[in-house]
């Protein structure tokens, strides 16, 4: 919860901030924030304060592939004629909507944590998505700086995985490779390396469990298509070089 002062008068009010993250159009999302603002007034309610509620603002960052055309205010899902609607839910306001689709590359100003991730959710779908992030590399090494180890290491290490995972990537190494040379020579590269350690060691106990249902053969294709160290290969499938030479060449 915020405390934040009002422009227009010398008070200050509470304010409670809901971000929803969505990747697809949800038609009920007006009644699930609604939900959400009233257990949030109920959790926070203050009976010492003249009015004892906070105020409960509702966003959702919206970036999917489909233009958002579905309901955005709780009065467009009651199921009555309008006017009785106006009368009893004519207060409710439609929740803000940040759609990534109306919102230009050049406005997205900062460089913050929070302004690298609206930028690569806006273009986690779009096809030249590696060439963008290896453009935005000095904003990324400025919002990790302005973070501690711990947070930028959390940040990052999420990042990764989110972008890894929903991006359309063809080659997992040239993905590590942006990255990799992005954040080379740089304070930040300490960052790095300790989330590319971490997902490495995943991925090779990950390799590890996979071969005994698919095969060393098939999962060690696969980790030498990733661009995976030889070693680690080695470690996860118990092949010998040799072996994984051959299958190299």
């Amino acid at each position: 919860m915020y405390k934040v002062p009002c422009l227009e008068s010398e008070e200050d009010a509470f304010l409670y901030l809901i971000l929803e993250h969505q990747s697809q159009v949800d038609r009920e999302m007006p009644f699930r924030l609604w939900q959400y603002a009233t257990h949030i007034m109920s959790e926070n309610y203050n009976p010492k304060r003249e009015k004892p509620l906070p105020l409960v603002v509702p966003m959702v960052l919206y970036h999917g592939k489909k233009h958002y055309r579905a309901p955005t205010c709780l009065t467009q899902l009651v199921d009555a004629p309008s006017m009785p609607i106006e009368d009893v839910l004519g207060h409710f306001q439609p929740f803000y909507l940040l759609n990534t689709h109306d919102i230009a590359d050049d406005d997205i100003h900062g460089a913050t944590a929070a302004h690298y991730m609206v930028y690569s959710l806006k273009s986690i779908f779009q096809k030249d998505f590696l060439p963008k992030i290896k453009a935005t590399m000095p904003i990324l090494r400025d919002a990790l700086g302005q973070l501690g180890q711990h947070d930028a290491v959390k940040f990052f290490e999420a990042l990764m995985n989110y972008l890894s995972r929903e991006a359309d990537i063809s080659d997992k190494k040239d993905f590590i490779d942006v990255f990799e040379d992005g954040l080379r020579g740089q304070p930040e590269e300490k960052v790095f390396m300790t989330v590319y350690e971490q997902l490495r060691a995943e991925t090779v106990e990950q390799m590890g469990s996979a071969w005994k249902q698919e095969g060393r053969q098939e999962v060690a294709e696969k980790m030498v298509a990733m661009g995976m160290a030889l070693s680690d290969v080695v470690a996860a499938t118990g092949m010998t070089v040799a072996e994984i030479d051959k299958i190299r060449r």
